[in-house]
């Protein structure tokens, strides 16, 4: 366990050492509960749904302007839960972290974004991008009550949390 928890622990490091100091880690579901993972992992992307329009190059503006036209105005809350996902998705750079997850105490993979967002029109999750999935082992962690939504931004300590008790479960 030991030798193992500390090979797993040393990949990570290195892979840290050797990003952008601004990284930042994001957890992601690939589809409801994870549903879509598989197509998402062998495809190399990650991708969300919440709307079937391109969102490049929109403004702040003209997001909150799609969303309240999407949501009506009577559905206050939905727009702005909506909204902080669709906007911290955006967000997401080259090099960030991507925790994949199906529920709230299951990662389906963890990988690094290559590049920067794309709209697959006609496809399921056409809000995609980019993702070189470096560990595909799926594993158990304790139940994370926050990973009701799709899109969370995690802290790093909370990134080295998880992946010290996904080791934990994998052995």
């Amino acid at each position: 366990f030991l030798i193992c928890s500390q090979m797993y622990n040393s990949c990570l490091l290195e892979l840290m050492s050797n990003s952008n100091e601004e990284m930042i880690y994001w957890k992601i579901s690939p589809g409801e509960v994870g549903d879509d993972w598989e197509n998402q992992k062998s495809r190399g992307l990650v991708g969300i749904h919440f709307f079937d329009f391109d969102l490049t190059d929109l403004s702040e503006d003209e997001l909150r302007n799609k969303i309240s036209v999407e949501y009506g105005v009577e559905e206050v809350a939905k727009r702005a839960n909506t909204f902080g996902q669709v906007r911290n998705f955006l967000n997401i750079k080259e090099g960030d972290i991507i925790v994949a997850n199906s529920g709230k105490s299951k990662i389906l993979g963890i990988g690094r974004v290559v590049g920067p967002y794309k709209f697959r029109k006609g496809e399921k999750y056409p809000h995609t991008l980019p993702v070189d999935w470096y560990d595909t082992t799926e594993g158990t962690i304790p139940k994370q009550e926050g990973w009701m939504v799709t899109v969370i931004q995690l802290k790093k300590e909370e990134f080295e949390e998880l992946t010290k008790q996904r080791i934990k479960y994998l052995l």
